[in-house]
């Protein structure tokens, strides 16, 4: 299967952190969801996500849905996330992760548009 990451050069975590930081791939956003439980919280007055791994571990992800030609959506109710991985087929698309809190659903998106804002959840790798 072709699959296309963005390049260091075009990654908006890497360019904004430095190298080594990168946007989640989208195997890295199936595999918090398989392998997490998550819950709907509030942290210091912001609505999200916390996902916990069997280990303990956890990641509080906020909610902030996406924006177009400078207009916010549906801020505090669901959380859009990028991945680095670009859709095979559109040239325009890429994959995400995307929580809603009023239905409780997590899911994994073949297709985003590039020209929506999303939000970007920089990881850098474990040593």
């Amino acid at each position: 299967m072709y699959v296309v990451t963005l390049q260091p050069n075009d990654d908006a975590a890497t360019a904004n952190w430095g190298e080594g930081w990168s946007t989640p791939t989208y195997d890295q956003w199936v595999e918090l969801l398989s392998k997490c439980s998550h819950t709907w919280t509030t942290r210091n007055g912001v609505n999200g996500c916390l996902f916990t791994a069997r280990n303990g571990n956890s990641i509080f992800l906020p909610a902030g849905d996406s924006c177009n030609d400078e207009e916010s959506r549906i801020i505090g109710d669901s959380g859009s996330y990028w991945s680095s991985t670009l859709h095979q087929y559109m040239p325009d698309g890429v994959k995400g992760f995307q929580f809603i809190i009023s239905f409780e659903d997590c899911d994994l998106y073949d297709t985003f548009g590039r020209a929506y804002g999303r939000t970007v959840r920089a990881v850098y790798p474990s040593r």
